[in-house]
């Protein structure tokens, strides 16, 4: 028998709350990461199958590789700011 669980609009709003100040503390970290690769022109490239080889690559050595891995690495900073606001929409949505 599962354990039945309150889902009331309240703990649910809770929820959101907390998924949306746990996406945006993510996107601060993820944020810093990208700006600091952008600013000091060295990133981590992954290669290979999965992304299991990794490399640190320069903006002057490998131009292609910086940029390939600026890509990534502005990917999550999106995606985070993207669940904190819808989360954080949902919260305010519930509260009316």
């Amino acid at each position: 028998m599962p354990i039945p669980l309150n889902q009331s609009p309240t703990v649910i709003r809770f929820i959101a709350l907390i998924f949306s100040i746990l996406a945006a503390l993510y996107l601060l970290f993820a944020s810093y990461a990208a700006i600091s690769s952008v600013v000091s022109g060295e990133a981590i490239y992954h290669s290979g199958p999965r992304g299991i080889i990794s490399e640190n690559v320069s903006r002057t050595e490998h131009p292609e590789k910086f940029h390939e891995a600026m890509i990534y690495a502005w990917f999550p900073v999106l995606f985070s700011a993207l669940i904190a606001w819808i989360c954080f929409r949902f919260f305010r949505k519930l509260s009316n």
